[in-house]
């Protein structure tokens, strides 16, 4: 089970790093600014958690009413963090990245409109689309325990969101500097080409003790319920 927290910490530090863009930006920029910054963090850690939930939720509804799904969502995930990984890899090495903070610039200054301002940048971007559908895709593969890799996805959100806003003033130049980046790059595609691996492992031995649930060889089924 503690796996099940480990790759569900993984796995939500490479996304939330990499592609939560403008919402980093703004998190960073509050950091700075010394503004509400425990609030904002906070906020869109609360943010993410949800639409996680909502993904986690929804996608084992699913399963649990069309198990074969098992296996389409498994193999998506897979080429997902094989792609994301590539991806990653050619923005280390072709891109000149970097966190622009003047991007997430906003004239709010209330308490209650900054916070406003953090809940639209959590909920009205893309990343969205990843935590509803890819998150949820991910957690079918660690059923019955996908409420323990939803604790790691949780814990990698409060930790990345707060560690940015507290550190905001001494991470804002490394973060604007691409050589930087390109080390963040490296590091992601290597921890997802890592949970692939194994995913495609888990794959193979679908009766792991992390992981207890079945997913391609059928033959597997009639073993397991023989010897119980």
């Amino acid at each position: 089970m503690f796996l099940d927290f480990i790759e569900g910490f993984i796995i939500e530090c490479a996304l939330i790093i990499t592609a939560a863009g403008l919402q980093n930006a703004f998190i960073l920029r509050q950091g700075i600014k010394k503004e509400f910054v425990i609030a904002v963090a906070i906020t869109c850690a609360i943010c993410e958690s949800i639409l996680v939930t909502i993904g986690i939720g929804g996608m084992g509804a699913l399963l649990t009413a069309k198990p074969t799904l098992t296996n389409i969502v498994t193999i998506l995930g897979i080429i997902f963090l094989i792609l994301f990984a590539l991806k990653s890899l050619y923005t280390a090495f072709k891109s000149n990245e970097v966190l622009d903070i003047n991007k997430a610039d906003t004239t709010a200054k209330t308490f209650s409109s900054v916070i406003l301002t953090a809940i639209a940048f959590c909920w009205l971007n893309p990343h969205v689309i990843l935590d509803l559908t890819v998150m949820g895709a991910f957690s079918a593969q660690y059923y019955p325990h996908q409420w323990i890799f939803a604790i790691g996805v949780y814990v990698a959100a409060f930790t990345w969101f707060l560690f940015l806003g507290l550190l905001g003033k001494f991470l804002a130049k490394p973060l604007k500097n691409p050589r930087t980046w390109k080390g963040i790059n490296i590091v992601i595609a290597i921890l997802c080409l890592y949970m692939a691996f194994n995913f495609i492992h888990d794959y193979n031995k679908p009766h792991s003790h992390s992981h207890d649930i079945n997913i391609f060889n059928h033959n597997h089924d009639h073993d397991h319920d023989h010897n119980h």
